[in-house]
């Protein structure tokens, strides 16, 4: 039988990241280094539901993990996220992808906070997603 294979890439212009907190936002352009680095690459290879951790949710299935390579700072790392909020409806896909990220793996310091505290070194970071058929 054949099966389903879904490659994609997405392209994060880090420069454009906002938190809306301009302080935090600058803050976080120079730990990201925005100018050499302007994007952060999040690439899906060859998806299939073979590696899907697929579950069973009324009278449909949906996967609840997905395998991909994030690129900051041009250090690449390969993850795992985790997928809620299926839905299905046509030629498109929407859900939420959520995952860890390694400040230290990815190249950047982590900041203070009122220079007292450092920010964790792993933050979780959740991307919502609309995929559509091509």
């Amino acid at each position: 039988t054949s099966q389903a294979v879904v490659s994609g890439r997405v392209t994060v212009k880090t420069a454009k990241m906002d938190t809306e907190n301009k302080k935090r936002d600058a803050t976080m352009h120079d730990a990201m280094e925005v100018s050499t680095y302007p994007d952060i690459i999040v690439e899906v290879v060859d998806w299939t539901l073979a590696t899907a951790g697929l579950i069973v949710d009324g009278s449909s299935l949906h996967p609840t993990a997905i395998p991909f390579t994030l690129a900051i700072k041009g250090k690449k790392q390969k993850l795992q996220g985790t997928v809620t909020d299926w839905s299905y409806t046509g030629n498109a896909i929407n859900c939420a992808v959520s995952f860890p990220v390694s400040l230290k793996t990815s190249g950047i310091e982590a900041p203070s906070v009122l220079g007292l505290m450092k920010v964790a070194d792993k933050i979780q970071v959740k991307a919502n997603l609309a995929l559509k058929k091509i």
